[in-house]
């Protein structure tokens, strides 16, 4: 994982840099600390980023910000403040919106969905005593876990005009692992297949 020192010198030379040189600076320090498992120490880099975006009103870093904040939110269980972030970018992301932004944002939508259902399990576990509202949870599950097939789905669909074969990687699991969740064992072995072919590609 990057150390303080690193930490600290990236904040510097951002602060040196001129403002657009400076988001591409903080973005990336950011995505390198998300990808290490250190939310808390991207924490710091979206949230200078986006005070920059608001102030030289850059759009597509905003929106591309904003999703690293929900992902950031993910990791440390703030799952309602990430679905509440979803929710302003869901005006931004409709519209002109680069191909590869719009298969980010639904890789996250689908991502909340599934972290907001699991929190709904845990907190129902326990207070189940009548078949019927045992049917009415299962229900409830399956609605969220199509609308979370729905959003990978249209991902794919994005990250496929752009060849965007990492991106397609995650995705693929993902959806492995939500179809193996609803019971769908062709669809998950075939998202499984096509996991494997992409990963010797890599």
């Amino acid at each position: 994982p990057p150390s303080s020192s690193s930490s600290s010198f990236v904040l510097s030379c951002a602060g040196e840099a001129g403002p657009f040189q400076a988001m591409e600076l903080l973005l990336s320090a950011c995505e390198n600390y998300l990808s290490s498992q250190s939310p808390v120490r991207a924490l710091p880099y979206a949230l200078t980023c986006l005070s920059l975006c608001q102030t030289y009103h850059s759009r597509t870093t905003h929106i591309t910000a904003m999703l690293f904040l929900c992902r950031i939110c993910l990791s440390l269980g703030l799952i309602s403040r990430a679905s509440s972030l979803l929710s302003e970018l869901k005006k931004m992301v409709v519209g002109q919106c680069p191909v590869l932004l719009q298969g980010d944002y639904h890789v996250v939508v689908a991502k909340v969905t599934l972290a907001e259902q699991n929190e709904r399990e845990r907190e129902t576990k326990g207070e189940r005593e009548r078949e019927e509202k045992e049917g009415e949870e299962e229900r409830r599950r399956e609605i969220a876990l199509q609308s979370v097939s729905c959003s990978l789905k249209k991902s794919v669909d994005f990250f496929m005009k752009l060849d965007a074969h990492k991106r397609l990687v995650e995705v693929y699991h993902l959806q492995a692992m939500v179809y193996n969740m609803r019971g769908m064992r062709g669809e998950r072995n075939a998202a499984s297949r096509l996991f494997r072919e992409l990963m010797t590609k890599r």
